[in-house]
């Protein structure tokens, strides 16, 4: 099972599903949609396709939603996405989106916003901001949503998931944190507490026997906690080369 990739994980598959989920619900997200299948085909750099990621987003008068939706959309390709390759490049995107320029209100005019039954007045020429931080260094809503999704694989069999599938889930979500850090090369990082998760999970998948109560995770983390190992080992080989070792 270490190598098994389900085929229905692959980015052209994601694509397929996600161009007819946009086609049946009449949504307006294609042009996101065209974004990431650019990025995983290798025809757009990473700061590019943010900055039409960020284009898209504050093209519609509900940008708040739309943001929300995008990472939304984002965070769900990491659950999904089984290549590593793949999950590089979706991390390599959600990192040039963090460096991206805070969006400021340029008008004369308050901006009157509204978001899951909150209210937000930007006044002008201020950073625009809601729940947890700017739009984008903060990536507000990103932290919130994927931290939800790293409670172990246990949560992911509440939610109905096959045992299966509920592992390849976990540990693509591993993955996903763990390029987050291993590809941020430009201190200081909004993403160096995933690595409380890596140990979380090394610690899950050897701590307790699979047969305890304690030890429920540790098989369903064992996949997972060898992806953090395997992405760690490389980086260390790197600075290693780089400091002539």
């Amino acid at each position: 099972m270490m190598d098994i990739i389900d085929p229905r994980f692959s980015y052209k598959e994601f694509l397929e599903l996600a161009y007819a989920r946009q086609k049946k619900k009449g949504e307006e997200d294609a042009p996101l949609i065209d974004i990431l299948k650019e990025v995983f085909e290798d025809t757009i750099r990473p700061d590019e396709a943010a900055s039409r990621v960020s284009a898209f987003v504050f093209s519609h008068d509900d940008f708040l939603s739309v943001y929300s939706g995008t990472i939304s959309t984002i965070v769900g390709a990491a659950h999904q996405l089984s290549e590593e390759g793949d999950l590089c490049k979706l991390a390599n995107l959600m990192l040039a989106l963090s460096r991206l320029g805070d969006i400021r209100n340029n008008s004369n005019e308050t901006l009157q916003l509204s978001f899951q039954r909150k209210h937000y007045e930007i006044e002008p020429n201020r950073i625009i901001q809601f729940d947890d931080g700017k739009i984008w260094s903060d990536l507000p809503h990103f932290m919130a949503l994927f931290s939800e999704d790293m409670q172990g694989p246990t949560a992911y069999l509440n939610f109905g998931r096959s045992e299966y599938i509920a592992e390849q889930e976990w540990t693509n979500a591993n993955t996903f944190a763990a390029f987050l850090i291993h590809n941020n090369s430009i201190p200081p990082s909004s993403f160096d507490h995933l690595y409380t998760y890596g140990f979380r999970t090394l610690a899950d998948s050897l701590e307790w026997d699979a047969r305890t109560e304690e030890g429920k995770d540790s098989l369903n983390s064992l996949r997972a906690a060898l992806r953090w190992l395997k992405i760690a080992a490389r980086e260390m080989w790197c600075k290693s080369k780089e400091d002539g070792g």
